[in-house]
This record gives C-alpha cells, structure tokens and sequence, in this order.
C-alpha cells in the first residue's frame, strides 16, 4: 500500500510545473469584433497541438439559439480548429464555443464572440454565455483542495510513518485520520469529475480523443491527479 501512496503524491506534488494549457492565439473573426458580412467559416488558432472533443462545436446567437454547422475540422498539425457554418448567418451577436484537450491532458474551453452587419453590441447574454460554467466555478477549487489535502492526511501520513514514525501506523488514531483523507480524496474526485461532465455536456471524460470504454473511470482518475499541480 505504501507503494501506491507513493505513487499517488508524486502524480499529484510531482506534475511539471512547465507544463501549460493550450490558448487561443488568434480567432477569426476577432474575439469581440465585428463583421459587415456574415462568415462562413470560423478558426481558432491555438499555441499547442490540440484534440477536438466530438461533439462540443456550438455556435450560439444572442437569443440563445444554436446554428447549425456543417462540420469541423483540425488543420495545421492540430493547432488550428476550423467550423464550417451551414447556411449564411443574419444580422446579430454570435458565440463560437469548442472544448479540446491540451497536450499536458487538460480539457481547455474556447469561445469567440463576434457581431454581425447591423448589430455591433455583443450583449450580456453572450457574456454570460463566455462564463465558467456554475458546476465549474463551484466545485473546480473546492474538490481541487479535498483532493490535496486528502493526500496529506492518508498517503502523505502513511509515508511519513513509514520512514519515521512506524509504531504510529498501528494505531487508532493513525486509522482515522487515513481513512478520513481517502474519503477526502474520493468526494474529491467526485467533485472533479463532477466539473468534467458539466463541462462535456453530459459525457463521460474523453482523454486526447480516446473513446470511452470499460475503464474510463479508472483513465480519468489518473489523468485527473497528473493535471492538478
């Protein structure tokens, strides 16, 4: 058991530093402006090679209502998303939103808002829309610090028991305290995977384009702990 612990605070203290998410290096349209003809296709140009996730390209007007696409597509060695737009857009304000995942493994949103012949104000709904999702924004830091704490007080006591302290590991003190960070970590977890699917709309976690399969669960619990750092 000592072995796992190891294992599981060097996934969590040991992620590199160095590693950064994908961002948007440019759109186009222009985040924010606005077009005197509608465009048919839409980009975004990222820093890093990135995976589209299936299914999570929305175009978005003011209204709430979604626009039909005729497809997407990755250029440029993975770093540039292209959306087709099905049809010729009206006069409005417009969302583009898509999820990929980055190359250190982190589920990255992007948006691009733009405006559209007549109308030049993007409006509050559509800024409201470029938000972190409510799941998101409260359980994100939350279920970030479980987890970070339930590694101290199980696999963090367990090896400073194991180098320092051994006659401590037998006692019952040392039982509740580990049990209480494992349980920490699991509600922890919950709450991450929690974020994922509000995030996904609804799907189970998709890593670097794999499908989900009969050990999806235990994938996103790994990739889970490397990408918090």
């Amino acid at each position: 058991m000592w072995i796992l612990a190891v294992v599981a605070s060097a996934a969590v203290w040991g992620a590199p530093a160095a590693s950064a998410h994908a961002t948007i290096v440019s759109t186009t349209p222009a985040d924010g402006s606005h077009a005197d003809i509608a465009p048919r296709v839409l980009s975004f140009d990222l820093s890093e090679p990135v995976t589209l996730v299936d299914g999570s390209v929305q175009l978005i007007d003011s209204e709430g209502t979604r626009h039909a696409l005729a497809g997407n597509r990755v250029e440029d060695s993975g770093h540039r998303i292209v959306v087709v737009i099905d049809g010729e857009l009206s006069d409005g304000a417009y969302l583009a939103t898509a999820r990929v995942i980055s190359a250190d493994t982190h589920l990255v949103s992007l948006s691009s808002r733009f405006t559209v012949g007549s109308v030049t104000r993007i409006g509050d709904g559509l800024e409201a829309g470029a938000s972190t999702p409510g799941a998101e924004r409260y359980l994100r830091y939350p279920s970030k610090a479980a987890v970070y704490l339930g590694v101290i007080l199980s696999a963090g006591l367990l090896i400073a028991g194991r180098w320092g302290w051994p006659d401590a590991l037998s006692g019952r003190r040392f039982r509740i305290v580990y049990r209480a960070g494992a349980a920490l970590v699991v509600v922890g977890l919950l709450g991450r995977f929690t974020v994922q699917v509000a995030q996904q709309a609804g799907g189970p976690p998709v890593y670097r384009g794999r499908p989900s399969g009969r050990c999806w669960a235990a994938d996103w619990a790994l990739q889970s702990l490397l990408q918090w750092r």
